[in-house]
């Protein structure tokens, strides 16, 4: 996340949250502005999952609400490859 403007940016605290799924995705705030955002999909089902990581900020404008889609595709079945199985 970057300052465009004047004065200085501080991101006062960052939230993930999930329309469905589960809590698969997270959020959390690093040094110089950087936001860091994963997802663990260890149990969730395949397909579509939506979320959001909003930022808070001492920015102007309001929160900054960063929409995340998740595709999950089932696995399919082991390959054979050259010196082994690849699964």
């Amino acid at each position: 996340i970057s300052n465009g403007g004047l004065g200085d940016l501080a991101i006062s605290g960052v939230t993930a949250t999930t329309a469905s799924g589960g809590n698969w995705l997270t959020a959390e705030t690093a040094p110089n502005g950087i936001v860091n955002v994963s997802a663990d999909v260890s149990g969730v089902a395949a397909g579509s999952y939506r979320g959001t990581v909003t930022v808070n900020s001492n920015a102007a404008n309001a929160a900054l609400a960063i929409p995340v889609n998740l595709e999950v595709v089932a696995a399919g079945p082991p390959q054979g490859v050259f010196g082994g199985i690849l699964n």
